[in-house]
């Protein structure tokens, strides 16, 4: 046997020939997590490799942020995603080592929106807000909390993002969204494109529990960065305190 290790939730776990992870009891590594199956997947360690094979779970498993499609050969250093969690790969000789750097960070970050999202959208489509929500609250909770920290989403993270946390504010009216994109756009220090502007225009005004002073405080902030701006963002300021004006007077 190899004898490797893998780090999941700041523990390390030896790989003993055969480990299933799922939500089930008897699994080895047990996920209280909606997006893993019962029985998900299984890591093999033998003489010849390490690897992970799908075990026909609904949401499928990922390499370092690629969808796998049959097994799959690991080596140490690799990122194995299952629902919302993450697995690194270590080796035989290096249980105690930090593997969170392992995955090149714009792949790591990037998958934070890829299954859930895409089961999001599903969700919303079918009118199932209340579905959409819980799928998204974790990885909102991480973009938030990264982009507080100075690691900035890219550009089509933010735009997905951005464009699902629109639809749940239109769909539960619920403030907290509109909370959230304000929270993500003054990490970024950027006022919200126009588009989004437009919608918000035609939904915000009947969401219920927004913090009137977090927007404020937003506005405040544009304002203090519109020097380093171009024109089209600095017209968006003025659009922005337009509807923050707007949601203050109801």
């Amino acid at each position: 046997m190899c004898g490797h290790w893998l780090r999941w939730a700041d523990q390390n776990i030896a790989i003993d020939a055969a480990i299933v992870i799922g939500r089930a009891e008897d699994c080895a590594i047990v996920l209280d997590d909606p997006l893993v199956s019962r029985r998900h997947a299984t890591i093999l360690d033998t003489e010849a490799e390490l690897s992970v094979r799908d075990l026909g779970s609904r949401n499928g498993v990922c390499v370092n942020g690629v969808r796998i499609t049959e097994c799959q050969k690991l080596v140490p250093g690799d990122v194995v995603r299952i629902g919302n969690q993450e697995m690194h790969i270590l080796g035989e000789e290096e249980p105690l080592r930090d593997a969170t750097s392992e995955a090149p960070e714009p792949t790591r970050r990037f998958d934070v929106m890829g299954v859930v999202g895409h089961l999001a959208e599903k969700a919303l489509a079918l009118g199932r807000v209340d579905e959409a929500e819980r799928l998204l609250a974790g990885p909102f909770e991480q973009l938030q909390r990264e982009a507080m920290a100075g690691l900035a989403p890219n550009d089509e993270m933010l735009a997905k993002s951005t464009e699902l946390a629109v639809r749940l504010l239109e769909g539960s009216s619920r403030g907290i969204w509109l909370d959230w994109l304000v929270q993500i756009y003054v990490a970024i220090r950027k006022p919200w494109p126009a588009s989004v502007v437009d919608t918000l225009y035609q939904v915000a005004r009947g969401s219920v529990g927004h913090d009137r002073q977090r927007l404020r405080g937003y506005c405040e902030l544009l304002r203090a960065v519109q020097n380093d701006l171009g024109p089209a963002e600095r017209f968006q300021i003025g659009r922005i305190e337009g509807l923050e004006r707007v949601l203050s007077a109801r």
